[in-house]
């Protein structure tokens, strides 16, 4: 039995990264060191990012990075890949 939410999400589009925000986000001190603060708490990563830092939400904002999809689809792959690296088919 499927949920009211993953029904309405199946039937949504989004705007998935072809690249996930982790892999460039790594790179920047506010997703590695708890730069940000919400109620007294510190907290880091993709938030804090997005809160604090211009180039890593020009990043984020990409258009060349950003493609449609299937909001249900986009929920199961989650960060990651789209395809594993593996050998190529002999035929």
């Amino acid at each position: 039995m499927q949920s009211a939410h993953t029904i309405t999400r199946a039937h949504r589009v989004e705007w998935e990264h072809m690249m996930p925000a982790e892999n460039f986000g790594k790179q920047f001190k506010c997703w590695q060191k708890k730069l940000c603060v919400k109620r007294g708490k510190r907290y880091k990563g993709r938030r804090c990012c997005s809160k604090i830092d211009p180039l890593f939400k020009r990043a984020e904002a990409e258009l060349y990075n950003l493609w449609p999809a299937e909001g249900l689809i986009n929920q199961a792959r989650s960060n990651l890949p789209y395809a594993k690296n593996t050998k190529p088919r002999s035929y």
